[in-house]
């Protein structure tokens, strides 16, 4: 799988919404977003895409929900 080239915004997106989770959570949500952009085959997304990229691997990690 070739790897991604983000933008400087789109790096923004995924630490900001990293950055509320617990440190042990971080590395799987990473994991779930690189799945989510490639079952899409996103590999220049749009803030869009990536935003519920991000919504889809968020799911189940925040404090409070069930892993």
């Amino acid at each position: 799988m070739n790897p991604l080239s983000p933008s400087d915004d789109h790096l923004r997106i995924v630490m900001n919404a990293a950055r509320p989770l617990a440190v042990e959570k971080r590395a799987l949500f990473l994991e779930r977003l690189g799945a989510q952009l490639a079952l899409r085959g996103f590999r220049h997304p749009s803030d869009d895409d990536l935003a519920r990229a991000v919504r889809m691997a968020l799911q189940g990690l925040r404090q409070g929900t069930a892993a």
